[in-house]
């Protein structure tokens, strides 16, 4: 395992996610078969788009609709590439195939403690190791018959402990990416600038914003951000323009399904939905190049 890799650095994945108390309690091997099955749609993914992508699991406390708590199993994929809709749709055959209860949760932005498990390099799966000042560790679940309850746990690169893993796939060693600052920078500027009029005019389509659509404008666009890409009201009207203009061939399906992700949760911001808000969020999807059926489809998964 001489070989080092740079991970994707995006922070935009397609996620997908698992109520741990639907799952078997004696299924023994269930986190080797979960890996298994993620294995797969990444070789999906690959022999779609030409793309290699990467694998972040994430374990989030929730309360379900029947206010019932319970611990969620995420699973994030992510991808440098300028992905199409067909290669997201890459993902979920081998998801659907694998008997477990797998909810679609859509294009979101990965949490920050979530655990890097895998990584495709040229279209084959391998665990990645996370390469530390002082060590190299990976990342496994304790889940299914061999452990009361679902919980990480950190592996140290010393000896034979790659033994723990599953031996028909290979290990990297990887190297968490920073953004080149530059490479991306007009990009990310244009998406600021174009989300935070969109959910304005989401939020005002009303007439009213109220304290939980004026907290999630804050939250979502602080005005220290707009200040650091130099989006202060004199440079929003020109950027936005260019936003308009350029995003539809600028941005990867997923960026864009992205957007939309957040255009709905300013629509539903003060835990409602209206024709109007809906409306605006519409006219947004269109200027981005997403056709009407595939922004309904999307919405009703979020729904």
């Amino acid at each position: 395992m001489s070989r080092t890799i740079a991970l994707p650095s995006t922070m935009e994945a397609m996620s997908y996610s698992l109520d741990t108390s639907r799952l078997p309690k004696d299924f023994d091997g269930l986190w080797d078969h979960i890996i298994r099955v993620v294995s797969s749609s990444l070789r999906n993914f690959h022999e779609v788009s030409g793309a290699d992508a990467m694998v972040w699991f994430d374990l989030t406390e929730w309360v379900t609709r029947s206010k019932r708590p319970t611990l969620l199993l995420a699973v994030y994929f992510c991808t440098d590439a300028r992905a199409r809709k067909e290669d997201l749709n890459a993902f979920e055959p081998a998801l659907g195939a694998s008997g477990l209860p797998w909810a679609v949760d859509g294009v979101m932005v990965r949490p920050r403690k979530a655990r890097p498990v895998l990584v495709t390099v040229e279209g084959e799966p391998a665990h990645i190791w996370i390469e530390r000042p002082e060590h190299k560790e990976a990342f496994t679940l304790m889940m299914g018959a061999e452990a009361e309850r679902v919980t990480w746990r950190t592996h140290r690169l010393q000896g034979d402990v790659e033994a723990a893993f599953l031996p028909e796939m290979g290990h990297v060693i990887g190297r968490l990416s920073v953004p080149d600052p530059s490479e991306r920078a007009r990009v990310d500027r244009l998406k600021l600038v174009f989300a935070h009029s969109v959910a304005h005019r989401i939020v005002e389509a009303d007439g009213v914003v109220d304290e939980g659509e004026a907290a999630f404008l804050q939250s979502r666009f602080p005005p220290e951000r707009l200040a650091a890409l130099e989006l202060g009201p004199e440079q929003r009207e020109e950027a936005l323009a260019e936003a308009e203009a350029e995003l539809a061939t600028l941005l990867g399906h997923h960026e864009k399904l992205a957007l939309l992700s957040t255009f709905y949760a300013a629509c539903y911001a003060d835990g409602r939905l209206e024709v109007r808000e809906l409306r605006v969020l519409k006219e947004a999807a269109a200027v981005l190049g997403l056709e009407r059926d595939e922004v309904v489809g999307y919405l009703q998964r979020l729904w």
